[in-house]
């Protein structure tokens, strides 16, 4: 087993939804031995071509190693074993938690840095407060959701997750992220800002704009990865598995 078939073993193993940790370990073990095989034969006398086609023989095919491997379940991954835990249940989880903690974060800044004295804002600081809030309202609105379902998309692309568990979760975060809606008005006449947070659920809307463009962006993201991995999982030219 030469360093290209490491690499495609590696790559196989993590496609069969073993964790990645026990992927890294196996590899570095077989090359570690593999290492260690060439020099006991060539401190035997063995060139080194015949050393490494000895070498690779004793170590086996690529296919054995991977059947050898996922014979033990317990090495696969907790996302491959419980994707639905994985992929729906925690970023939803995650998503009420940074949603609260945003609203909570927004409310303090206005709380604690305006108060209801007059003159009311300048022209400059009525910008800056508005800027500022706007952001605020977009991160909550539209990144909180947006970076989750990208994130938990990727990384089931990268663990070669195939599951419907993938598209379902995905499309809860994007509908969860399309109901909460942030209301903030900046005072005419005080250094004041008022605020409120509102909920536009009617229902599951799978077809709102906010909604498809989350879930657009986040499966589209999955899909590539997944074809990346693909084409890096196809056998190489000149590649043999001993």
């Amino acid at each position: 087993m030469d360093e290209m078939q490491l690499v495609q073993a590696r790559e196989l193993l993590l496609a069969a939804g073993v964790a990645p940790r026990h992927v890294k370990r196996t590899v570095r073990e077989l090359r570690d031995h593999r290492s260690d095989l060439l020099e006991q034969l060539q401190a035997d006398g063995m060139e080194y071509g015949s050393a490494s086609l000895e070498a690779e023989t004793r170590l086996g095919s690529v296919e054995a190693l991977v059947d050898a491997v996922l014979a033990r379940p317990e090495l696969c991954s907790f996302s491959k074993r419980y994707p639905a835990v994985v992929f729906v249940l925690l970023p939803a989880l995650l998503y009420l938690v940074l949603t609260v903690a945003g609203v909570l974060g927004i409310f303090f800044y206005v709380g604690h840095y305006f108060s209801s004295s007059p003159p009311a804002f300048s022209p400059t600081e009525r910008l800056f407060v508005a800027s500022t809030l706007s952001f605020a309202r977009s991160v909550v609105e539209w990144g909180v959701p947006a970076l989750l379902a990208i994130y938990f998309a990727q990384l089931a692309a990268h663990r070669h997750v195939r599951s419907w568990w993938i598209f379902l979760g995905v499309m809860l975060i994007a509908e969860l992220g399309s109901i909460p809606i942030l209301n903030l008005e900046i005072s005419e006449t005080e250094r004041t800002v008022t605020g409120g947070i509102g909920f536009n659920y009617k229902g599951f809307q799978w077809l709102t704009w906010r909604a498809l463009a989350v879930a657009g962006a986040s499966l589209t993201t999955y899909l590539i990865i997944l074809r990346h991995n693909s084409r890096r999982l196809r056998p190489q030219p000149g590649l043999s598995s001993r």
